[in-house]
């Protein structure tokens, strides 16, 4: 059981804020994923890909994790701008918007765009970006406000970021770490783990080096998708790799809190959190289990399940898996 300290409700709060974003079924467990979801961003310095605050006059890749529990098409749209000096309510813009990406994509969708902060920018200073996304017709703003140009529901979230922070921050990295479903490795290559597509548009990027592969059927479960039966637990484990560590110290000689969500297209998951700190050994478990009722067909129900981490300092990463959900017969 985690116990939870102040700074993990704070952090708690804010997750649940984004994670719900989107969610418009006051009866849904936030880990379960209907209708669009924007999961997760992430900032990744050209110079070193390692690093999320960046400095004036560079240049970096903007990633966000946008989700849904079906495979449709999406149109999206990014703009970013110098961000007004403020800690209260929404993140603002202080001038003009220096950058708009549109672009289209099929879910689940690892989004990336190029982001440039000028040279004339100082340390301290932040930058702001806005997305929007939708299902159908385009993305777009009005003004800061994310639209869609057929009039219906726009998916809008942020992101503020640093310049010249010191000691800069960096992002913590799950492709080198241990991911586990019923003890066995749970390391199937999917959308994300393709490389980057070029940056003057979206892209399906993730794990540098690994293969691109083109996902699996969302109505078919194809051979190497690990089998789960419905009416039986299940665990997923994840276990950060020795001397992987990934948890930057502090000022007050502790290490840096990691915090997970971990969501799937499918009702199951015990919990949509799980901590990584001084207070435990580097890993957590969890429990997947469907109900008996659940509808399956013969050839059994794939499902897609997401582990995003934050380091509640703008680092973030992400892995994207998939499973099959099976009756007894299958």
């Amino acid at each position: 059981m985690h116990r939870l300290t102040l700074a993990r409700r704070v952090t708690l709060a804010a997750l649940m804020a984004t994670l719900t974003a989107g969610c418009d079924d006051p009866l849904l467990e936030i880990q379960t994923i209907v209708g669009l979801r924007v999961l997760g961003v992430k900032v990744e310095s050209d110079e070193n890909p390692d690093r999320a605050d960046l400095e004036p006059g560079e240049s970096a890749k903007l990633s966000w994790l946008v989700v849904s529990d079906e495979h449709a098409a999406v149109s999206t749209y990014v703009q970013y701008c110098k961000a007004r000096p403020t800690t209260e309510g929404l993140p603002r813009c202080s001038g003009g918007v220096l950058g708009r990406i549109g672009g289209s994509g099929e879910l689940p969708l690892q989004l990336t765009v190029p982001l440039n902060i000028p040279a004339s920018w100082s340390d301290g200073d932040e930058w702001v970006a806005e997305l929007a996304v939708c299902g159908s017709g385009d993305a777009q703003f009005e003004s800061h406000t994310a639209t869609c140009s057929d009039g219906s529901k726009a998916i809008q979230a942020f992101h503020r970021g640093n310049v010249g922070r010191q000691p800069a921050n960096t992002n913590p990295r799950l492709v080198d770490d241990t991911l586990t479903l019923d003890g066995r490795a749970w390391s199937q290559l999917s959308l994300l783990d393709g490389q980057p597509a070029p940056d003057a548009g979206p892209s399906t990027g993730g794990d540098a080096g690994a293969p691109t592969s083109d996902p699996p059927s969302v109505n078919a479960c194809s051979d190497e998708l690990p089998r789960l039966r419905i009416g039986k637990k299940h665990s997923i484990s994840f276990t950060l790799t020795d001397g992987n560590d990934d948890r930057e110290p502090l000022d007050d000689d502790r290490n840096e809190t990691l915090v997970f969500s971990h969501l799937s297209t499918l009702d199951g998951l015990e919990r949509p959190f799980s901590f990584i700190d001084d207070t435990n050994d580097g890993k957590f478990e969890l429990e997947l289990s469907f109900d008996d009722e659940l509808d399956v067909p013969a050839s059994g129900r794939p499902f897609d399940f997401f582990l995003t981490v934050r380091d509640g300092r703008g680092g973030a990463d992400w892995l994207y898996r998939q499973a099959c959900a099976v009756t007894a017969d299958n």
